[in-house]
């Protein structure tokens, strides 16, 4: 399946959520980490030089940048089109039955995107 390099984003930040599990679930999530990790390393690495240009360095020494930030508009001007870029990883799958009573209904939603029937 393609997905863009936005939508990756989303689906690596809602695996990462499963990390601390010791069982198939944490196993899969891993996996696809690493996996998402790897096709988002030119991404990441563009938009927190953007980041850093457009907007400041928090405490934490992470760029950020808030929308009331002067130069947001700059910033998605210039991010949209590589967010946009389309890839095909090889994503590893879970059957809806290998979570049930695993997950609650919100971490399924979270992770739907890994689930299959």
């Amino acid at each position: 399946m393609t997905y863009t390099n936005a939508q990756m984003e989303r689906m690596l930040l809602s695996a990462r959520a499963h990390l601390n599990r010791r069982d198939l679930i944490g196993y899969v999530c891993a996996r696809n980490v690493r996996i998402l990790e790897g096709e988002l390393t030119e991404y990441a690495n563009i938009k927190n030089a953007l980041l850093a240009e457009c907007g400041e360095v928090g405490e934490d020494g992470m760029p950020r940048i808030s929308t009331a930030a002067p130069r947001y508009a700059e910033f998605v001007r210039r991010i949209e089109p590589i967010a946009r870029v389309e890839h095909e990883p090889a994503l590893m799958a879970l059957k809806y039955t290998d979570v049930i009573g695993e997950l609650t209904g919100e971490e399924m939603l979270e992770i739907d995107w890994m689930l299959e029937d």
